[in-house]
């Protein structure tokens, strides 16, 4: 908002200058435009300008970083909303088919990085975007006295943008994340990493990695190793294991148990499953159904494939049925 209002506002101020160059401007802009994505996403992860929302009030130079980082965005989004507000400006005639396309391409595009974001990592996603504005500053090109230096910038633009494809910026996480402290654990690693729009999916084990929520006293046994799975940083959810024969469930001796204690359940609903853990419960205790909710549907499919040995193929078990959409839009439906 703050790149296009900006755009918006300087072309108030110079519509006729700008429309005037606008064969050297479109394509420059495009092409500068692309270089930014890229730019902005190395320089903001830099000693000097890195962000952490975790320390915004504790540390005064956080509001240093967070005005560097507006700026290194701002410029992208400046460069690219310039380039389009002197198209509608210039062609305000046809305002209709330009608004058009320029609504369907946006609608395309954000489909385009839902798909990516299936098969690459986030630090690699605007350098790919940043392609299409590179290739878009070289489709404007035409031939006059400025398309020799249009053409450098495009060969700077090109190689630092393959660059960046094969270093991407390590993205490094709040020491205050989740993810983070599990780390400090000895030995901890992480074990498998999953992209998808849903989130960025890892999974960590350490041998010090215990979950045990709620834990009676009453329990004597040893609490098993387990290996943990984070999303976007934060704790999801532990992997364990269900079949009696391997090792008594950890849930038994919590208040989540409860339930099961007053009364046998044959049908059990289990909103937000996560990893699975009250699903493995439930069976654990009896219950011959078991309706899983959970919308991740990337770490969905790691438990049903990847992680199966993990949690004792939990998901393949017949009375088992996980449904990966939203709990209301279940409820809403749904019947006994």
């Amino acid at each position: 908002l703050l790149g296009f209002g900006a755009a918006g506002t300087m072309l108030s101020f110079f519509r006729k200058k700008l429309t005037d160059h606008s064969n050297t401007l479109l394509p420059l802009l495009m092409i500068v435009c692309s270089l930014a994505m890229v730019m902005a996403v190395w320089l903001s992860r830099s000693s000097f300008a890195r962000f952490d929302s975790y320390l915004l009030f504790a540390d005064k130079g956080q509001w240093v970083s967070l005005l560097i980082n507006y700026l290194l965005y701002f410029l992208p989004f400046f460069f690219g909303a310039l380039a389009l507000g002197i198209i509608f400006v210039k062609h305000v005639s046809g305002i209709s088919q330009f608004y058009f396309f320029n609504l369907l391409g946006s609608g395309i595009g954000a489909i385009v990085v839902a798909a990516l974001s299936w098969y690459f990592f986030p630090a690699v996603l605007p350098i790919l975007i940043a392609l299409l504005g590179l290739a878009a500053g070289l489709l404007l090109l035409q031939k006059n006295k400025s398309a020799p230096i249009l053409l450098s910038l495009s060969f700077i633009t090109l190689v630092v943008t393959i660059s960046r494809l094969l270093q991407p910026v390590d993205l490094i996480l709040s020491e205050y994340k989740s993810l983070s402290r599990t780390l400090n654990l000895p030995s901890a690693h992480i074990t498998l990493k999953k992209a998808s729009p849903y989130g960025l999916t890892e999974v960590v084990a350490a041998d010090a990695l215990r979950y045990a929520p709620g834990l009676s006293l009453a329990f004597t046994g040893e609490v098993p190793v387990k290996k943990a799975v984070f999303n976007n940083g934060e704790w999801f959810g532990p992997l364990v294991s269900w079949k009696k024969e391997d090792s008594v469930h950890i849930l038994d001796y919590s208040p989540i148990t409860l339930p099961y204690a007053l009364k046998p359940r044959n049908k059990v609903l289990v909103l937000q499953a996560g990893t699975g853990i009250k699903v493995s419960h439930a069976i654990n205790r009896g219950a011959r159904s078991v309706d899983a909710i959970e919308l991740h549907r990337a770490i969905n499919q790691l438990l049903l494939h990847e992680m199966a040995n993990d949690n004792d193929s939990l998901y393949y078990h017949p009375g088992i049925k996980l449904r990966s959409t939203e709990p209301r839009n279940f409820l809403s439906v749904a019947s006994e």
